[in-house]
């Protein structure tokens, strides 16, 4: 089942877990990413049960949610999800997950769900999980899981922390089924068009390391440590010296997920030297993709890419050149003021409180102007702007007849 709406499809998930065979193959697509990235949590915790945060990484933890709840919908059913592959890409996210039904594994779901202890002054993170599992006499229980995690200070700031989630933290890719893709799609290449942008987005996820939720950003750890950005190989370089399993992620350019019980950049960025880094480059520093020279973030398709307009909601583009606007207004101007002149006669005969008959056309064709004059703001660009006031005081249509309207002269203008 392909589940491709516009904007949230939570309404639809709890029908599609049930429609689907044991085994069957779910491909989920999201597009409120607004929503799933913090930018309105009240609405992410109606729709999606969990509560997002505004951090670096918010756009994989949108991935997370998305799978958090899908495993919500499909354990109401005693069924469970089993991610294939979870993508961030452009303005949305998509996720690839298979759908088995068993109510004793269904039970091991608290497992892949943990909490986000997020602080509020670094870029400090924790995770704690949902649940646990108890071994008691040759048989295994799930119980709630121990906490909080974290004091009420972060350690490295001194600062509070915001909790989020619950999201899905267990890997969201296979990685035994990422190459044998990424193979058969190199083997077929002619018949993808966008074989560049699908082999430069599996090859940045087949080297994630899967065991590690959520990520750091090194130019925001120096920005928050008020130090010099060194570059992603000596920092990668440094992590990897000091015993740490590093990679990067298909989301952005710069992130570092780094298997570690603490915070490896902090530890290795810190000024109280709680380690000594070093950035000698070894053999292994650069992923296989960057020794093998592959794209791996793409440029945009086109110009302004983005979501479209929603179905059945067509929106006009209205595009004005204002200098030809009013050369053209001028033009039309002069014109009407000629025609004014030649129907109210001579000034000599015309006093204040006199009735006449103008075309129908005529008057019209005044308080239009007078309109676009008024709209525009136009500066001073002749000697009949001052004619038209921000309310024409100078006619004043009192009756109309069928060809004609009426107009008594309220004053008359000296330039006129």
């Amino acid at each position: 089942v392909d589940l491709d709406p516009y904007g949230s499809p939570v309404a639809f998930l709890d029908s599609v877990v049930q429609t689907l065979a044991d085994g069957g193959l779910l491909m989920c697509t999201a597009t409120d990413m607004a929503v799933l990235s913090g930018g309105n949590e009240g609405v992410c915790f109606s729709k999606y049960s969990s509560y997002p945060l505004k951090g670096k990484y918010c756009h994989e933890m949108a991935l997370r949610i998305l799978l958090a709840c899908l495993e919500s919908h499909a354990n109401r059913h005693k069924r469970y999800i089993v991610p294939i592959l979870s993508v961030q890409m452009d303005f949305y996210i998509r996720v690839f997950v298979r759908i088995f039904t068993s109510a004793s594994a269904m039970k091991c779901s608290t497992l892949k769900l943990s909490y986000v202890y997020q602080c509020v002054g670094c870029d400090s993170f924790h995770m704690q999980s949902l649940g646990r599992v108890v071994s008691k006499n040759n048989s295994v229980m799930y119980a709630p899981g121990f906490g909080p995690i974290v004091p009420q200070e972060c350690g490295d700031c001194g600062k509070k922390f915001s909790m989020g989630g619950p999201i899905w933290s267990a890997p969201i890719h296979d990685q035994d089924w990422l190459p044998s893709v990424i193979s058969n799609i190199s083997a077929m290449k002619d018949r993808y068009p966008a074989y560049e942008r699908i082999s430069a987005l599996l090859t940045s996820v087949s080297e994630e390391l899967l065991d590690v939720p959520l990520f750091v950003n090194a130019h925001s750890l120096c920005s928050t440590l008020k130090c010099t950005s060194p570059t992603m190989a000596m920092f990668r370089s440094a992590l990897i010296h000091a015993g740490y399993r590093v990679s990067g992620s298909h989301i952005k350019i710069h992130p570092v997920k780094a298997h570690a019980a603490s915070q490896p950049g902090t530890i290795i960025l810190s000024e109280n030297q709680i380690l000594e880094a070093n950035f000698a480059q070894p053999v292994d520093h650069l992923s296989k993709s960057r020794v093998k020279k592959l794209p791996r973030f793409l440029p945009n398709p086109e110009r302004y890419w983005g979501p479209k307009s929603k179905a059945g909601r067509q929106l006009v583009e209205v595009i004005v050149n204002l200098s030809e606007l009013l050369s053209h207004l001028l033009c039309e101007l002069c014109v009407a003021l000629l025609h004014g002149v030649a129907l109210l006669g001579e000034r000599s005969g015309l006093e204040e409180g006199d009735d006449l008959f103008l075309p129908i056309d005529a008057v019209a064709f005044f308080l239009e102007v007078h309109e676009w004059v008024a709209r525009l703001a136009v500066p001073d660009v002749g000697e009949a702007v001052p004619v038209f006031t921000p309310k024409p005081k100078w006619l004043q249509i009192t009756s109309a007849k069928p060809a004609f309207h009426k107009v008594t002269i309220i004053c008359i203008e000296k330039d006129l």
